[in-house]
């Protein structure tokens, strides 16, 4: 246990020094799934984790060369834990302490002041494709 815990600061270390930034921890999580040629109403197990911080200058660059309109602006970045960002926020938080972020098929959505979020996995049901769902969580600085 103690190996692990050790890992896991050593591996947050690096978002310390990015200045602001919030770990989100799925509570509930529910949406659509296909089974046996119906849809229906599932549960999804709130195993999912965000970091969410402030792009970096490389991202930045990236993003702008890229000339996509939508992340040429990009502020803050939304990442599993461990994975490839999934939103873009090109706006910074709002007075009310909002953060509203997309991605290709996701949307992340946060407030710094209650520590809140809330998170939609767009992609499914009118496409034919996977399993959309929603889910909601607190957030913490770190």
């Amino acid at each position: 246990m103690t190996r692990f815990l050790t890992f896991a600061v050593f591996a947050l270390l690096p978002l310390l020094a990015r200045g602001e930034s919030y770990i989100c921890t799925t509570d509930m999580a529910t949406g659509f799934a296909y089974e046996n040629g119906v849809w229906k109403q599932t549960r999804f197990n709130p195993d999912q984790k965000f970091i969410v911080r402030p792009a970096t200058e490389s991202e930045r660059t990236l993003f702008a060369l890229r000339g996509d309109r939508n992340t040429a602006n990009v502020r803050w970045v939304v990442e599993p834990l461990g994975a490839y960002q999934i939103a873009y926020c090109s706006e910074d938080f709002k007075p009310n302490g909002e953060l509203v972020c997309h991605g290709l098929i996701e949307e992340f959505r946060m407030n710094k002041n209650s520590l809140r979020f809330q998170w939609a996995y767009l992609s499914g049901y009118w496409d034919g494709g996977d399993t959309p769902m929603v889910g909601i969580g607190k957030c913490s600085p770190i």
